[in-house]
């Protein structure tokens, strides 16, 4: 009897996370009918180990949460590896807004891999920014080269303005 009680709880655990990664899904990838927010400080490619990131478009959801894509060009030599759901998911981001920073990491690890971005490849990655507009910068954890030093790369500053 009481290995069934483990069992129901271990299920239940299992549950609960399964749901919680969906919502989460919900709310930090919300979907697409946003209405664009312009920038006013044209984004411009931000270097680091041959690895530019580039501000695509930052636009509000139908809550107003701020949300950008990025495109990630991976031009050096080295492999860059990062944690995501699937190749266009990246699931370790710190926005960074003056000396505030606030990162974001999956709140599940059910399906969560390790990804590549091959030397000389590219992918967007769609961020939760959250409410706040202002001066931004978001940095991308990745695991670099065969020694998988663990690096954030960011981008350049850009603006988002409030609602």
């Amino acid at each position: 009897m009481k290995r069934l009680g483990f069992l129901f709880v271990a299920l239940v655990t299992f549950a609960a996370g399964v749901m919680l990664k969906r919502a989460s899904s919900a709310f930090f990838h919300p979907a697409e009918t946003p209405a664009e927010v312009h920038s006013s400080i044209p984004p411009r490619p931000q270097s680091s180990h041959n690895v530019q990131i580039n501000l695509r478009r930052s636009f509000r959801d139908e809550n107003g949460v701020v949300n950008a894509e990025f495109n990630v060009m991976n031009g050096s030599v080295e492999p860059l590896l990062y944690l995501g759901y699937s190749k266009g998911d990246h699931e370790q981001w710190t926005v960074r807004r003056g000396n505030r920073s606030q990162r974001y990491s999956p709140f599940c690890g059910t399906g969560l891999e390790e990804r590549l971005l091959a030397p000389n490849e590219s992918v967007n990655f769609k961020v939760y920014l959250g409410p706040e507009g202002g001066k931004l910068q978001v940095g991308f954890d990745f695991l670099v080269g065969l020694p998988r030093s663990k690096q954030t790369i960011w981008s350049n500053e850009f603006f988002v303005p409030d609602l």
